[in-house]
């Protein structure tokens, strides 16, 4: 029994660590997030309105009030290291709309 010792150490410890580094991309915050649609998360005050603008300052409000329900495009570049600490560009897109 003492000869398989550290053979059943190693066997456990190579398993704990296979587990761990399997896990690691979960997102624990985003499990336990109550699931539920949200609705507007900003409205403008109402002191916005009687505020005194120009007509041209008028205009760009009523333009930037028609646009904020839009698609935005999304991309990014990282970096990122693999297990062999080589360096490697990961590139992301996406898409938002409101």
């Amino acid at each position: 029994m003492k000869v398989l010792r550290p053979f059943l150490w190693a066997i456990a410890l190579v398993g704990v660590f296979l587990y761990i580094t399997s896990v690691a991309h979960w997102n624990l915050g985003r499990l336990l997030q109550p699931v539920s649609s949200v609705g507007r998360l900003w409205s403008e005050p109402a002191s916005a309105e009687t505020a005194g603008f120009s007509a041209d300052e008028q205009n760009n409000i009523g333009v930037y009030k028609n646009a904020r329900d839009a698609t935005v495009n999304i991309t990014s570049t990282i970096t990122r290291e693999d297990w062999f600490f080589r360096v490697y560009q990961q590139e992301g897109a996406g898409s938002v709309s409101s």
